[in-house]
């Protein structure tokens, strides 16, 4: 069956795939006895292929603007150059600091919201209700789809399945709050939780929360992990590297090293480094450059899916592979 089997690849020694494959095992497994979500009638979303939804932009959050992050103290940014803030809904009702949060209840009854955007919490017992004439009440709305249960991405996806069924078009934060798990964990569920609605085109920003175990700035760098993994926002270099086998004939892992230390500012740039010639080109179809084994101590280096240099030296190998990238014009010097 689909989902029986979890292979994780990871450039580094196999026995650290394993409990990284458990994790998100047991995150399924500890899901089996929850509650259920009612079954639906019209999913619009196609299983096979990708459709970003589409949805106006309020304060630079939607339309065609890459996704925002949440960050700590409810601020975010929608520009390079502009961090905006969003406010518990008592505090800004006296004094009106930022753009107010609200409960989907706070919002029905609200007779004070902002002209500019209201932010209002979500979660999938709200569309039991007249929830379409209580959005109709402005249309600088943002929505954050929050779940509080071990089926959040099921749920998530559920929420955002009702607004197309109804034409709504408005902005989408996707909030998942976690506690009582280790760094680790909190990378991978995350990862699995809202990673796989990003990649299937849904939300506009992402706010994920954890217990003072946590940094601040390692949880924006998981949310913005997900997000460039998805392909949603793009703020850093993009390395495909292969776990290795007995045909590679270099340490890829000291190689892959020397390779992000030397390339990791350059944002957007996408980097193939594979063991052999036999796999590698194929999964690093989409690279810009590659890095490939080509036996004891050789290395091809690669610009898209054409060979630019074979037989290079191991030792002098990642100079090489920078040269490349120079003479392509796609090398800036670091700040």
């Amino acid at each position: 069956g689909i989902g029986d089997t979890i292979r994780v690849s990871l450039t580094e020694e196999p026995e650290f795939e394993i409990p990284v494959a458990k994790i998100i095992a047991n995150r399924y497994n500890n899901r089996k006895q929850k509650h259920g979500i009612k079954a639906i009638e019209k999913n619009p979303l196609h299983p096979f292929e990708y459709s970003k939804r589409a949805s106006k932009e309020v304060v630079g959050i939607g339309g065609k603007n890459a996704p925002i992050v949440v960050e700590h103290d409810f601020y975010f940014e929608n520009t390079a150059t502009d961090k905006l803030r969003i406010t518990e809904l008592a505090k800004w009702k006296t004094d009106a600091d930022g753009f107010p949060l609200f409960t989907f209840t706070d919002f029905a009854k609200a007779d004070k919201i902002s002209t500019q955007a209201n932010f209002v919490l979500m979660n999938l017992s709200d569309f039991d209700t007249n929830w379409q004439d209580v959005l109709a009440k402005s249309q600088n709305i943002v929505l954050v789809f929050e779940s509080k249960t071990e089926h959040s991405m099921a749920e998530h996806r559920r929420m955002f399945i009702e607004l197309i069924n109804n034409d709504i078009d408005l902005p989408v934060i996707i909030k998942k709050r976690y506690s009582a798990i280790s760094e680790e964990v909190f990378q991978i569920y995350a990862a699995a939780d809202l990673g796989a609605l990003f990649v299937d085109g849904l939300g506009d920003g992402i706010w994920i929360e954890h217990d003072e175990q946590i940094s601040q700035q390692r949880m924006i760098n998981t949310a913005l992990g997900i997000l460039q993994a998805a392909r949603s926002r793009i703020t850093k270099t993009d390395y495909i590297s292969c776990p290795s086998c007995g045909r590679t004939l270099y340490n890829i892992q000291e190689t892959t090293a020397r390779i992000r230390e030397k390339t990791g500012h350059l944002v957007g740039l996408k980097i193939g480094i594979m063991g052999c010639i036999v796999n590698g080109p194929g999964e690093m179809a989409d690279a810009d450059y590659g890095y490939v084994g080509a036996g004891f101590n050789k290395i091809n280096l690669y610009k898209g899916k054409e060979v630019m240099l074979k037989g290079v030296p191991e030792e002098n190998a990642v100079e090489r592979l920078i040269d490349l990238i120079r003479e392509h014009g796609d090398w800036v010097e670091p700040n």
